[in-house]
């Protein structure tokens, strides 16, 4: 956002700071002079004006102002007029007490300015901090929203940003799946990046469902370091606590024989024959082992490592790995 207008109002504070600033170090300065060295000054409290070039000089005429030295009609009778009409003739420590409350208000005036200017160039800071986007973290623009030119309106979103190296999954799973899920929770997830398969954390659970999906949106934390960035597809598996417990048959990998786009593996049945059962594959526990969730049954016998071109009944040759 262009700034000039500020800058030039914030150049003009600043030089009018140093101008009230200038005032209030002469005021205290001044200040100071009357307290300790009030100068012309002690001629107006303790010395009449008629006696001040007399041959006693200031001090002697000073107590003979306040010890009233001669008669009511002497050469000291402005002294003891004081005393015998005070209203009349002034108190010289009021005089000089009230000059000195009269400077400190100067110095105590002088500061306000220089607070009430300082106080202006800061507004002034704080509006061209509005003409700044600082990022509070470390991350890359995903998309801009305006372009140069464009009128704006505050709170109008210029940008999104995101910290990729954080990332998260966000899903929606059905409502009936969310009593087997809590938050810390630890789920395998599948990236759409080389289908690296990584054990995602759940990070956040929404409150409420989607009233016409049936959906409770869900926020996974994702590992350090794993590639691909947002945007990507992953695929996530959550357990089902309503489906009873079954224990299923874990096989090798290299039992599966692909058909396509279909697995299958060799079975060895009750009569020692061999054939090619299709089976749905389940959750993969390591790189060397994957769950069958139909297909064949626990206690089956299989072909762990099928040789190339194998195929049913096999067996009436000579197996030598089933």
């Amino acid at each position: 956002l262009d700034d000039d207008d500020l800058l030039a109002k914030r150049r003009a504070a600043v030089a009018q700071l140093n101008n009230v600033a200038a005032g209030y170090r002469n005021s205290r300065v001044q200040y100071t002079k009357d307290v300790w060295n009030p100068g012309q000054k002690f001629q107006k409290y303790f010395v009449p004006p008629q006696t001040a070039t007399g041959g006693g000089g200031y001090f002697p005429q000073m107590f003979d102002r306040f010890f009233g030295l001669g008669g009511m009609g002497g050469g000291n009778n402005y002294y003891n007029n004081y005393f015998a009409n005070p209203w009349l003739y002034g108190n010289p420590w009021i005089e000089r007490q009230a000059d000195l409350y009269s400077s400190a208000t100067g110095v105590t005036q002088a500061g306000s300015q220089v607070m009430a200017i300082q106080a202006q160039i800061d507004e002034i800071d704080a509006r061209l901090l509005d003409t700044r986007s600082i990022a509070p973290f470390d991350g890359v623009i995903l998309r801009k929203r305006v372009e140069v030119g464009d009128t704006v309106q505050p709170g109008t979103p210029l940008l999104t940003y995101a910290d990729t190296s954080d990332l998260q999954i966000q899903v929606e799973v059905p409502a009936r799946l969310m009593p087997g899920l809590q938050t810390g929770m630890i789920v395998p997830a599948t990236l759409d990046v080389g289908d690296k398969q990584v054990n995602a954390r759940i990070s956040q659970i929404y409150p409420l469902a989607d009233p016409q999906r049936h959906t409770v949106t869900v926020k996974l934390d994702l590992p350090r370091g794993i590639p691909g960035g947002p945007g990507m597809y992953a695929e996530v598996s959550f357990p089902d606590t309503s489906v009873p417990v079954t224990n299923l048959p874990v096989i090798p990998t290299s039992a599966i024989i692909w058909r396509g786009s279909l697995p299958a593996v060799y079975v060895v049945n009750g009569d020692g024959d061999t054939e090619l059962r299709l089976v749905r594959l389940g959750e993969q526990l390591d790189t060397n082992t994957v769950a069958i969730l139909s297909g064949i049954r626990a206690g089956e016998r299989i072909y762990s490592n099928p040789p190339p071109g194998m195929n049913s009944h096999w067996s009436k040759r000579p197996a030598s790995n089933p």
